[in-house]
């Protein structure tokens, strides 16, 4: 019996040790554009309050899920900043494969193309999008058309998931895993606006200190139990 009670609270300060990371990373990137809160994965009465309150995870690898709730949408002003008003994610090329990102602060490189700050291509319908040099700066209408001088660039591919929980979260985007099924959306594209981390920032330290709460205990109640397992066994041997 003492030995499994120093399992059961050997694994409640595993778990703890995860939340506390989770939420070290929700901190780190709470100014990160469009980043996604992660989350351990919810039981089954945390399922209904999330979604009374509002607020509901998608399970995305296992233990781990993310809160793809909104950010706020933030006025910059710049041209090639672009939110998702809605569901779903900017598609974009990488040197691993088709990514998918909320994160819209976008820019053109060396060869006229429109990419990330990480240099992973924007694409459209057809693929990249490409601008003309020299020429006027693009605009991208509501319906995520990309126009410069009246004619048309491309149309960003903006889509999502019926089931999220088959992305997978790399490098601060997301992969489709097995069983992925892309569908096109008709989401508002906003020019000039970026959308927040909807990370909340005292949610996640209050988060922190009831999980810090939560890990002293159970380390207290596995010295107990080690130090009562050990009498058991000396009384035994004695």
């Amino acid at each position: 019996m003492a030995r499994e009670a120093i399992v059961s609270a050997a694994r409640a300060i595993d778990v703890a040790q995860r939340r506390h990371d989770l939420v070290a990373e929700n901190v780190a990137n709470v100014s990160t554009p469009g980043f996604k809160r992660r989350v351990a994965a919810i039981k089954p009465f945390d399922d209904v309050l999330a979604r009374k309150l509002g607020r509901i995870p998608d399970r995305v690898g296992g233990e781990v899920a993310y809160d793809f709730s909104p950010g706020e949408l933030r006025h910059t002003g710049a041209g090639l900043d672009l939110a998702i008003d809605g569901p779903g994610f900017f598609a974009i090329q990488s040197a691993s494969g088709v990514r998918y990102t909320r994160n819209g602060a976008f820019a053109i490189n060396g060869s006229g193309e429109l990419v990330t700050k990480t240099g992973a291509l924007v694409l459209s319908a057809a693929g990249p999008i490409r601008v003309t040099f020299p020429g006027p700066e693009p605009t991208v209408s509501e319906t995520g058309d990309v126009l410069q001088g009246g004619a048309l660039l491309g149309t960003l591919r903006v889509v999502d998931f019926p089931d999220r929980s088959a992305l997978r979260a790399e490098g601060g985007n997301f992969r489709a895993g097995p069983g992925a099924v892309e569908i096109r959306v008709p989401t508002a594209v906003r020019q000039g606006y970026i959308e927040s981390s909807n990370v909340n920032s005292v949610e996640e330290l209050v988060e922190l200190i009831l999980n810090m709460r939560t890990l002293e205990a159970s380390q207290k109640a596995l010295s107990l139990r080690a130090q009562l397992l050990e009498k058991v066994t000396n009384r035994s041997q004695g």
